[in-house]
């Protein structure tokens, strides 16, 4: 089976018809009236709108689904959902102890999937990756006799139904009372039997097919779950599996993403009102004349900010609402900080004018690198060994044993500076290995080391010929040896004849 080709599965699927009244969840439930006719705008007589029609008490409703995707499809939620997983996997990565190379194989395919579950799963709560194993059983029963891995598939909320045939649910799983089977408004199929030891088990998932009228069944033994924020539940009056389900990572942040949006729309439109502002237009206090009239309205036909305007005698004119200096980094700070408080990230990593180093006194920053750290070394290698283990169970000529038991999974470095960046740094290593010397605060031989150890940390494929030659001076003086023992590789070798410059007095015990 090379695809969950839902047409091609009508032999072994039984099929449902979806009530389309039943709402997917309370995130959905009034989906037609905030964004039909409850607008969020009170509607004044004439039909006009101004800020004051505008309900605030909307920015504190319950936000659907469609909403807190539209935050974060264009706005910074966007960054906030992606970023942490795309700079764990931005570098690579390397499999070792790996005889058969099936691990990696495998992952090379697997995680382009994972990351994507991953930025799914904390825009919308949940999502699963579907294996396309092919094997003996149908979709709606495990996996049986796996003989290969055809790939993945990606389920999100928008292919998971809210309805589900119980009994092809008992044909796939060894339940066989239909009360002990509990389908969720968001497609996931629990098992709902107290006297169970695995109650509230995630038994599958009810998978709209093309067309969204009918439904199948998939068996939880041929997806991995992922889900963020699994400690939050639903609301307290109704059968909540938060494990399974989660919620959005943006939710916490949601408030303050919205009045950042309003005041960049605020901002937008004081821009252009100070651009186009308001004129006020004083005629003199006698008569008006009808050609000083026809001229006035000739000259202010087409006003804006860069018109030159010559009015008659007696005429003014003056811009109004303009007055005062526009500041509103302030406010707009005040927003940034609070969202960067509640999702670890800091603002030069979310505005974008992160540079990829790090100085020790950049504490915010390095705080998001931790965050992206701690999910390097917890949920982000432990999802791939369950994949890893799951594929290796059904089939180990897929994934070998011995590749499986004895692999060594290495991350890429989460900065990876460019040849430019190299050379930059290891002049001021060798810089402050010089001022060491020149202080006495360093032997030669201990600034050699220190420069050795650090070229190969840079891993630097050097050109002395592109050095300056007062950093030429600076290595020769450092290597102790007027130039003539630096190797044809560039790197400056390790002499018997001591260091410092040559000639030069001991300062402490004069000739």
């Amino acid at each position: 089976m090379s695809d969950l080709d839902f047409s091609s599965l009508e032999d072994n699927v039984t099929t449902v018809t979806v009530d389309s009244s039943h709402s997917r969840s309370h995130y959905l439930e009034e989906e037609e009236e905030v964004h039909g006719q409850q607008t969020g705008v009170y509607e004044s007589d004439d039909g006009s709108h101004s800020a004051d029609n505008v309900d605030p008490r909307l920015l504190f409703d319950t936000p659907t689904q469609d909403e807190v995707r539209w935050y974060y499809q264009f706005t910074l939620g966007g960054t906030i959902v992606e970023k942490p997983i795309l700079d764990a996997y931005k570098n690579g990565f390397d499999v070792e102890n790996d005889p058969d190379n099936s691990v990696t194989e495998f992952l090379e395919e697997y995680i382009p999937y994972k990351k994507d579950a991953e930025i799914k799963s904390r825009r919308d709560g949940p999502s699963t990756i579907f294996f396309q194993f092919d094997d003996d059983n149908p979709v709606y029963k495990p996996p049986k006799s796996v003989t290969d891995l055809n790939g993945f598939k990606l389920f999100t909320l928008d292919k998971w139904a809210d309805d589900i045939d119980k009994e092809l649910v008992k044909e796939g799983t060894d339940i066989e009372n239909d009360e002990h089977i509990y389908v969720r408004d968001t497609g996931l199929v629990i098992r709902d039997d107290l006297s169970h030891p695995d109650h509230e088990e995630l038994l599958g998932y009810a998978v709209k097919k093309k067309g969204g009228e009918e439904t199948q069944f998939v068996h939880a033994d041929r997806c991995q779950h992922f889900v963020w924020n699994r400690n939050v539940d639903g609301h307290v009056d109704e059968y909540t599996v938060g494990q399974h389900e989660g919620n959005s990572i943006l939710l916490p942040i949601l408030i303050p993403l919205k009045a950042l949006t309003m005041a960049n729309w605020a901002l937008g439109q004081t821009v252009y009102r100070y651009s186009s502002p308001l004129y006020a237009i004083t005629s003199p206090e006698q008569g008006v004349s009808k050609d000083d009239f026809d001229k006035v309205d000739d000259q202010i036909e087409n006003l804006n900010s860069a018109s030159d305007v010559t009015l008659p005698p007696g005429w003014d004119i003056k811009t109004e609402g303009t007055d005062g200096e526009l500041n509103p980094e302030p406010y707009l700070n005040g927003l940034i900080e609070q969202i960067c408080a509640g999702t670890e990230m800091t603002k030069s990593v979310l505005m974008g004018s992160q540079t990829g180093t790090v100085s020790g006194s950049s504490t915010d920053i390095k705080n998001y690198f931790n965050q992206v750290e701690r999910y390097r070394s917890g949920r982000g290698r432990e999802k791939q060994d369950e994949a890893i283990q799951m594929v290796n169970g059904y089939s180990s000529s897929i994934i070998s044993d011995a590749s499986a038991n004895g692999y060594t999974f290495n991350w890429g470095p989460l900065f990876k500076m460019d040849k430019l960046d190299k050379a930059e740094a290891m002049i001021r290593v060798v810089t402050a290995a010089a001022n060491g010397i020149n202080s006495y605060t360093l032997t030669p031989e201990e600034a050699r080391e220190i420069i050795q150890t650090q070229w190969e940390t840079f891993e630097i494929e050097s050109d002395l010929g592109n050095l300056s030659e007062e950093n030429m001076d600076l290595l020769r003086e450092i290597n102790g040896s007027g130039g003539n023992d630096i190797d044809e590789s560039g790197n400056p070798s390790v002499g018997q004849n001591g260091g410092g410059v040559e000639g030069t007095e001991d300062p402490n015990n004069p000739t």
